[in-house]
């Protein structure tokens, strides 16, 4: 898989198969208004860890090239939904608000980039630019653009690997107790935990194949 190739020698993992995002399970969770109890299922996440906890930075979805305009429309705004949540976590993570998280999506051979940013806590989503996977020979100086842009997205990507692991470092120090054998000294306790910011609200359709609870 190309993105795979293009994370190779980084610690940035590919994974692909209808995976459980982190991110959607907590906002789930914090908004409690979700049918679901494991978190929204995606066909990539782009993630790593570090410290022992998962960060994830997006996830990417895809349809077949014949898919009908609703479905589309329906996998456009599940990606928004899911990086939003991706966007809210890594905030959280950083405690900074200036994180910009930039995803993908395709079907079939076509696709586009977009960017998603949170203000005034609304999430914002531009189109950066199409993108096209070749199918044949002819195409492949079209495929310049494309690489230029994948390759941007890769060291965005990096980046704010960067930013989350000293985020998540600071987090890990500030909270870890000092203990102090000594006893005549007075044992210091790690400070009270306040949220950084209030959660958004969510919402997540119902599963189609969910069972009522109770049957």
């Amino acid at each position: 898989m190309l993105l795979t190739i293009m994370f190779q020698d980084y610690n940035i993992s590919i994974e692909s198969g209808e995976i459980v995002s982190d991110a959607t399970s907590r906002s789930a969770a914090t908004n409690d208004r979700s049918t679901s109890d494991f978190g929204r299922r995606i066909d990539v996440l782009v993630h790593n860890s570090c410290y022992d906890i998962r960060n994830e930075y997006c996830c990417i979805e895809f349809k077949r090239q014949d898919a009908k305009t609703g479905l589309l429309t329906y996998q456009q705004s599940k990606s928004i939904r899911i990086n939003g949540a991706i966007l809210s976590d890594m905030i959280a993570k950083t405690n900074v608000d200036d994180i910009y998280l930039i995803y993908m999506d395709f079907w079939g051979n076509d696709g586009y980039i977009a960017g998603m940013k949170l203000f005034e806590n609304v999430h914002l989503v531009d189109h950066i630019s199409s993108i096209h996977l070749p199918v044949h020979l002819i195409e492949l100086e079209d495929f310049r653009s494309t690489i230029k842009y994948l390759y941007q997205w890769r060291q965005h990507i990096l980046h704010q690997s960067q930013k989350l692991a000293l985020g998540v470092f600071k987090e890990k120090r500030k909270y870890e107790t000092v203990d102090i054998s000594r006893p005549s000294t007075p044992i210091c306790l790690s400070p009270e935990r306040v949220p950084v910011s209030e959660p958004l609200n969510m919402y997540y359709s119902p599963n189609k194949n969910k069972k009522a609870k109770g049957n």
